[in-house]
């Protein structure tokens, strides 16, 4: 078994993994958008006998705290072809060997129902499971006057690269007084993405996105007790999982957004 960095020669094999684990045409422009960065792909494979079996990737993301760079990586894309090889514990081997290769400050994903024991079990990453809620127009509190401030900042780059590039889905951005919000259409509702605060400016840009005649918005936060007071409810999702490799953040809870995963 051994593990190797992707390049673009491997692209054919990596999505024959895409089709046969997740029944998924992965074309070249999508692939490069999430694992492309200016020093190659962030990307590793697994091979047995020469033959790729295995996929994974820690897309880095540089986040704004306490006044310094946080260096994150995001575990996405991780998949095993099981099926053709009968040996157990590559997906393990794989994150294990991506943890031990990657200098920053911390790792975090949102992993699947499947995935979801590796990380809160076996690795012990630390696991938000209540990060996925939803209001309506009549659960929406317009009373709400708190305020919250959040601790990291997400760079403009990252920003722009996530909804104004993005090679599957159209974002809108929003302002409302002192907030921004970026958001989608998805199925008949609305993803809120990113909000870069709480205040009550988030209730007059939900009663404007509601205006459109939508039924319903999603969010993803680690403030859920906050959300409710404006009307939020709570509703199923993958868990968030993080851990940082620097010592000194151990405490620090990381503000989760749906921007900052791999499927928004």
């Amino acid at each position: 078994m051994r593990f190797r960095l992707v390049t673009e020669n491997d692209l054919p094999d990596i999505a024959r993994l895409y089709k046969t684990c997740f029944s998924l045409d992965m074309r070249k422009e999508r692939y490069d958008y999430w694992y492309q960065t200016p020093d190659g792909y962030c990307s590793i494979l697994c091979e047995v006998d020469g033959h790729v079996v295995g996929h994974n990737a820690f897309i880095p993301v540089t986040y704004r705290y306490g006044g310094r760079d946080v260096k994150m990586a995001l575990s996405a894309g991780g998949m095993v072809d099981s099926g053709s090889i009968g040996i157990p514990g590559v997906f393990l081997k794989m994150l294990q060997w991506s943890m031990d290769h990657f200098s920053g400050d911390g790792i975090m994903a949102f992993p699947n129902a499947k995935a979801e024991p590796f990380w809160t079990r076996v690795l012990r990453f630390n696991t938000i499971y209540n990060n996925y809620h939803t209001v309506t127009p009549e659960t929406l509190n317009r009373d709400f006057c708190d305020e919250k401030s959040f601790l990291f900042e997400r760079q403009e780059t990252f920003l722009t690269k996530r909804y104004l590039q993005h090679p599957r889905y159209r974002y809108e951005e929003m302002r409302e007084g002192d907030l921004r919000m970026i958001f989608k259409e998805f199925e008949g509702h609305v993803e809120l993405v990113y909000i870069d605060r709480i205040n009550a400016n988030l209730i007059k840009g939900l009663d404007r996105i509601f205006s459109r005649g939508y039924r319903r918005i999603n969010i993803i936060s680690i403030y859920g007790d906050i959300l409710r007071n404006i009307g939020f409810s709570e509703g199923r999702h993958n868990a968030f999982v993080y851990r940082w490799k620097d010592e000194a953040m151990k405490d620090v809870v990381f503000e989760c957004q749906m921007i900052d995963s791999d499927v928004f």
